[in-house]
């Protein structure tokens, strides 16, 4: 006679056991979600810093073909420009700035924007009538979006930082560019710790 041992047979989790498990994967979103931001933002940044080098670069094949900076005209002291229409415009070759480019000649192709008017962010936005360069942080204010340029116009090779974001003086360049980082504010108390600078 062969006797079998009945053994008892626990099925599921218990309560305990299933909240330690939610509480473990939570904590592993939770981590996920830190790293993936992280990621997300630090490649906004490279993004940036790209964006900044192409303007110099287009604004460096504006001065080669015509000899001048843009919206250089009867300026002789060093000038901040932001990446708006007044700008742009010049910079893409639209017909309304004809008279700044007359071969209207595209100095600046980035990458399109996304969104649709004064919401764009993440590029150049750009119509038959305007164009206007936002940088990658999706901010309320059109104005905290835009990259800002400085042209040495009075061409003696010294640039000065704007007040508000350093005290720097930067040597032999024809221009320098930075953006207001993903808080979009310059000034004291480490408003410019996230700002992104082409000469830094």
């Amino acid at each position: 006679m062969t006797y079998r041992s009945q053994s008892t047979l626990r099925q599921g989790f218990t309560l305990i056991e299933l909240l330690v498990v939610v509480a473990i994967i939570a904590v592993l979103a939770g981590l996920g979600f830190g790293a993936f931001k992280l990621a997300q933002d630090t490649a906004r940044r490279a993004q940036a810093k790209s964006t900044l080098s192409d303007l110099v670069n287009a604004s460096e094949q504006f001065y080669d073909a015509y000899n001048r900076l843009p919206l250089s005209d009867s300026q002789t002291t060093d000038e901040l420009r932001k990446t708006d229409n007044e700008l742009m415009s010049i910079m893409v070759g639209l017909e309304s700035a004809i008279d700044e480019n007359p071969r209207r000649e595209a100095f600046f192709t980035g990458q399109k924007a996304k969104g649709k008017g004064r919401k764009a962010f993440s590029g150049l936005y750009r119509t038959k009538n305007e164009a206007f360069l936002y940088g990658p942080w999706k901010l309320k204010q059109e104005d905290e979006k835009l990259y800002r340029i400085i042209f040495d116009y009075d061409f003696d090779e010294e640039i000065e930082e704007q007040e508000n974001v350093g005290s720097e003086t930067i040597f032999g360049r024809r221009q320098i560019g930075y953006l207001l980082g993903k808080d979009g504010k310059a000034g004291p108390n480490g408003a410019n710790a996230d700002n992104i600078y082409s000469y830094k």
